[in-house]
């Protein structure tokens, strides 16, 4: 048998761990977002495209999105144009639309 307050004492826990893990997770893709248009930038004027960084940082754009294509906290003071927000948001349902259909198909075998 269970013990009841056992297990309402770990709920909590398990779930705090989740949440910790999920902000975290969060914070790293808002800093490399942010981060990764400038080093590939750089990359490339200060080393030279070489074959290799040709292949490797469209990949790398690819999967990281650049999220300073969200960053529209300039154009908000001075309210920001219709085809700039549909832009925007077309840019974000197709990274979500990716992501979930990544996520599903390495996660549609798995059993709980």
């Amino acid at each position: 048998m269970v013990n009841a307050p056992l297990v309402l004492a770990v709920e909590p826990v398990v779930i705090g761990v989740f949440i910790v893990v999920a902000v975290i997770a969060l914070v790293v893709v808002f800093i490399i977002g942010h981060v990764q248009p400038i080093a590939r930038e750089y990359w490339i004027t200060e080393k030279g495209a070489s074959v290799a960084a040709k292949i490797f940082l469209p990949l790398v754009a690819l999967l990281i999105p650049d999220m300073r294509a969200f960053d529209l906290l300039d154009d908000l003071a001075s309210g920001i144009p219709l085809d700039l927000f549909l832009q925007t948001a077309g840019l974000g349902a197709l990274y979500v639309t990716i992501y979930f259909l990544v996520g599903y198909f390495v996660f549609a075998g798995k059993e709980l």
